[in-house]
């Protein structure tokens, strides 16, 4: 059995059960000052590169109670079935040491635990507390279907010795277990035909550094290597995908653990 006082770990048990895959950069400030190494490294000059998360938490608007040691985690979550959700009712975890300080410049509201949110880019969506983590959507809906996984456990136990080494050694992970893989290879698909028809059209536009362009980015590179997991799917009982930011440039890393009775 798996046992771990990793920050993660809470993160883990704050996703939510139904996540299709979990998209984790188990510490933003690692990931920040890597980015920013490269950045050095390669003489890129990108002034927005040399913080990324100070810069990502001024343009939000994210003024206090961040915790920037702890592990960001967006949460991949499709509506396959139910007709009065949203088609896209993906969440972003952040990790927070002081919620109420957090909320103070987001939202005027009061009341209940779900709290509708304007970021200073002016995008609106809502908000609520789980455990140490601000869990952010677009729709109400997705935040009151939000029922976190509490097995960190049982997560950890699924992906196997090599899977969680490949966290341990990752800036980014892509994670997936349980009945949800062959769920997460249907969308890797479907993201691969997506991303293809799209790429032309998008040639020639500014990305934007918000959540969504970088999970799209975080998703489209990791849906090649995953559609060919297909003929695997069932029999894995859990896998992980890993990018490091080296000097050298970006490692993609993996692991399947399969069932004990494959």
């Amino acid at each position: 059995t798996w046992a771990s006082e990793d920050p993660l770990d809470d993160a883990l048990n704050q996703a939510p059960q139904d996540a299709t895959f979990l998209v984790i950069a188990p510490s933003m400030t690692r990931l920040s000052e890597k980015i920013a190494m490269v950045n050095r490294q390669l003489d890129l000059n990108i002034p927005d590169l040399l913080d990324v998360l100070g810069e990502f938490k001024r343009a939000a608007g994210l003024i206090a109670g961040i915790d920037d040691q702890g592990p960001l985690v967006i949460a991949v979550r499709r509506n396959n079935s139910e007709p009065d959700q949203p088609d896209d009712r993906s969440l972003l975890l952040l990790p927070v040491s002081d919620y109420t300080a957090f909320m103070q410049p987001l939202t005027t509201q009061e009341g209940g635990p779900i709290r509708r949110i304007t970021l200073a880019t002016e995008h609106e969506g809502f908000a609520k507390q789980s455990g140490s983590f601000a869990v952010i959507g677009k729709h109400r809906e997705s935040l009151a279907s939000h029922q976190p996984t509490n097995n960190a456990a049982e997560v950890r136990n699924s992906l196997g010795t090599l899977g969680n080494q490949v966290i341990e050694d990752s800036d980014v992970i892509i994670l997936m277990h349980g009945e949800q893989i062959q769920h997460t290879l249907d969308s890797a698909n479907d993201m691969t035909a997506s991303n293809a028809g799209d790429s032309a059209t998008n040639s020639g536009q500014k990305n934007q550094a918000t959540v969504s362009g970088m999970r799209d980015a975080l998703i489209q590179q990791a849906s090649a290597p995953l559609a060919n997991f297909d003929s695997l799917a069932p029999d894995a009982e859990g896998v992980v995908l890993g990018f490091t930011i080296t000097n050298e440039g970006l490692n993609i890393s993996g692991a399947i653990n399969f069932k004990a009775d494959s």
